[in-house]
């Protein structure tokens, strides 16, 4: 099949030349437009009204693909400089609650504020945290172990946490997203016309090799055919009698007492903190290498924590994230890395990146600010890795961040973490928490 491909030229539509193409078929046309529309606005190219469509859709495919084909070949050099100096990204021994018993409780600096000129720009200066605390003989082991993880993710940037969730847990949320996946793939392939309501709802991405984000819902009822996906997964699973896979997981991550996640969010931003994303990374074997980056602009407060909940375990060869600790704060290392120009010196100088390598139920917490990198799942020896995300907004942080979160439209500044509680509470009572949210 001959189609016609448009080159562009200065940010317009120029030409159009024959090549042969492999068939597409009207529906995929009608797919890859609502992927890849954002990219023709993003870039501003102009096209005249008598512009055959197919031949815009052919076009614009080609671009993106050459695009990610460079940042590939980019990300590599990086991963090359990096690949000799990577280890595990360890547990603290003050994060066990054993061990943070024993260790004198450390000072949590929360606030971090520089001069005028952001990095590098007259130095920076640490403000202890203005909240009222108990003695250290009152705390209990949970609290110390809380003031120990925050100390560590405030000086880090990122933190291990083990055990988050239980292992049956994270196998059944494991199969309530890939479900979820897999219901908005056939909603768009039976009608291509809901592609863009589709993908509103979900906020799914597939433009990038091998990667997916997808929006989840507060429960896991809310996914069609959840309770099969769940039974395939888990054979104690069973239809109609089990609870609810994402309710269970937000009980066991956001308890305000015993939880992995609530006591420590509400110390990092406040129970008044309101919820920013409730998303799954997905990324398959094939799926390409990121660039090193961090996901939020820089400011003095650091204005989200996001959390990596792995739902089985990570091995090298599934590409797991890798952490740069320390660049969320202003410093030399970060200087260079901001500095296009001393970029891959930065990179190639930098001694101590970690990888997330989680066990089924752990998680990896972090600054946003602090520079990461998705490596590549192995085409070969890589299987699907499936990240159950949460990321709450620190009240304290009021400058623009840059970052757009991934959460279902109806969920967006609707949830803080002390409601999300208290709704979680209610339900753990009468048994219907979120029980008239869509």
């Amino acid at each position: 099949m001959l189609v016609p491909l448009l080159l562009v030229c200065a940010g317009r539509a120029s030409s159009f030349v024959h090549l042969p193409c492999r068939f597409l078929s009207p529906g995929h046309f009608a797919t890859v437009a609502a992927r890849t529309s954002s990219l023709v606005c993003a870039a501003g190219l102009e096209f005249d009204d008598d512009v055959d469509a197919n031949a815009v859709l052919a076009a614009k495919a080609l671009l993106y693909e050459d695009m990610q084909n460079s940042r590939g070949r980019a990300a590599d050099r990086e991963g090359k400089l990096l690949a000799d100096q990577v280890t595990p990204l360890d547990v603290p021994y003050e994060t066990t609650l054993e061990g943070a018993f024993r260790t004198p409780l450390p000072k949590v600096k929360k606030v971090y504020t520089g001069g005028g000129g952001g990095f590098g720009g007259g130095g920076a200066r640490e403000k202890m945290m203005k909240k009222k605390v108990k003695k250290e003989s009152e705390m209990t082991a949970k609290e110390k172990q809380t003031r120990h993880q925050a100390a560590t993710l405030l000086r880090d940037g990122c933190l291990h946490i083990q055990g988050a969730l239980k292992k049956i847990t994270a196998t059944r949320v494991r199969a309530c997203i890939l479900r979820e996946i897999q219901n908005a793939r056939d909603m768009k392939e039976d009608d291509p016309t809901r592609t863009i309501e589709i993908n509103a709802l979900h906020g799914i991405d597939q433009e990038r090799k091998g990667r997916c984000v997808i929006n989840l819902p507060l429960r896991a009822d809310k996914i069609q055919n959840f309770e099969a996906a769940c039974a395939e997964a888990d054979s104690t699973f069973v239809p109609g009698t089990s609870s609810d896979a994402i309710v269970d997981a937000l009980n066991e991550l956001l308890h305000p007492i015993d939880g992995a996640l609530g006591p420590l969010w509400a110390e990092l931003c406040g129970e008044d903190a309101p919820l920013y994303e409730l998303c799954s990374l997905v990324t398959w074997p094939g799926s390409l290498r990121q660039s090193v980056h961090p996901d939020a602009a820089h400011q003095p407060n650091p204005p989200l924590f996001a959390a990596f909940i792995a739902t089985q375990d990570i091995t090298e060869e599934m590409g797991p994230t890798l952490f740069l600790p320390g660049t969320q704060l202003p410093g030399l290392m970060r200087a260079k890395f901001d500095d296009i120009s001393t970029r891959q010196d930065m990179i190639a100088e930098f001694t101590t990146p970690k990888a997330a390598l989680l066990k089924a139920g752990d998680l990896a917490i972090f600054d946003m600010r602090c520079l990461h990198v998705g490596q590549a799942n192995h085409p070969d020896s890589g299987k699907c890795r499936v990240l159950f995300n949460l990321t709450f907004r620190n009240t304290a942080a009021d400058e623009p961040i840059g970052y757009e979160g991934s959460i279902r439209p109806q969920y967006f500044q609707s949830f803080t973490l002390r409601g999300m509680q208290r709704e979680l509470e209610r339900g753990r009572a009468k048994g219907d928490a979120y029980a008239d949210v869509a």
